[in-house]
């Protein structure tokens, strides 16, 4: 390869570097938006998890909901994100899913393809089911779907299951509500300790309240769940993003020395060529 097409290389691979860097400022940025909003939503759940917890203590209402027992069946919201790195990180979750899930009374909100799959290939009720998790998409819809399939088949356990190296468990508890005990290191913590809720009356109804909150914090906590499934994929787009830099850094180091020999051996044959021209010119 003679310098220019070496000079030519190192353009286009100094091209193909500047589009990898857009992209990871792009995914970073994705990764800030996601994790603010994520943020607000935890924080938000856990407000209206702590309302419901106290008006269920102090309050007597119709919300079966509100019960601390488990249901004979449970709701499973499987959240998977596209396997770009050969990882496999849901094969533990789907082992322990199987494990518990009952075939016959139990029903599943499977996003994501993987999810898709695993569901109809262990004959697993769907409820619902849609190819990725796009989250500005499902954010208007899922939680009132979710709202709605409590309406309409009564008591469910809600279990969610995400690929985050935050969450220990294999899932996350959602209803019932005492159940629900996630914890995330930057949420942000919004404490309503010091309302004496005995002293607290509730207009028109203390039953819409509930029903509000109940929605509110269904809602908060999808939100914050897919957003978390959907930071961790971000995250594996840094991290290869990172790695096709490195990889980049380190052609194009090898590229600029291979340059610097060619410059080199090309700056030796001109001068070969200048002083055998001058050599010849004394010699006549």
């Amino acid at each position: 390869m003679n310098l220019k097409e070496l000079l030519a290389k190192k353009q286009s691979l100094e091209n193909i570097k500047k589009i990898i860097d857009s992209e990871k400022n792009l995914t970073l940025i994705n990764i800030l938006k996601l994790a603010k909003n994520n943020n607000f939503y935890l924080s938000r759940s856990f407000v209206s998890q702590n309302f419901l917890n106290n008006i269920n203590k102090y309050y007597q209402t119709d919300s079966e909901l509100l019960s601390d027992k488990k249901a004979k069946q449970t709701l499973w919201i499987y959240i998977t994100e596209s396997e770009k790195y050969q990882t496999d990180p849901y094969q533990k979750h789907e082992a322990d899913m199987l494990k518990t899930i009952n075939l016959k009374n139990d029903f599943m909100i499977a996003i994501g393809q993987r999810a898709i799959d695993f569901a109809n290939n262990n004959k697993i009720n769907l409820a619902f089911e849609y190819k990725e998790n796009n989250v500005a998409y499902l954010s208007k819809f899922l939680p009132n779907l979710i709202q709605n399939f409590l309406d309409k088949n009564g008591l469910y356990n809600i279990n969610y299951v995400i690929n985050s190296s935050r969450i220990t468990n294999s899932w996350i508890e959602v209803l019932p509500l005492n159940n629900f005990a996630l914890k995330m290191d930057d949420q942000e913590n919004i404490l309503i300790d010091n309302i004496d809720f005995r002293k607290i009356k509730i207009y028109p109804d203390i039953n819409l309240f509930v029903d509000s909150e109940l929605n509110a914090y269904l809602s908060y906590i999808t939100l914050a769940l897919l957003n978390e499934s959907s930071i961790v994929n971000e995250k594996y787009n840094l991290i290869a993003e990172n790695q096709k830099l490195n990889d980049l850094d380190k052609r194009l180091l090898a590229l600029n020395k291979h340059i610097k020999r060619e410059q080199q051996q090309l700056e030796q044959e001109e001068i070969a060529i200048l002083s055998y021209k001058k050599n010849g010119l004394y010699s006549k």
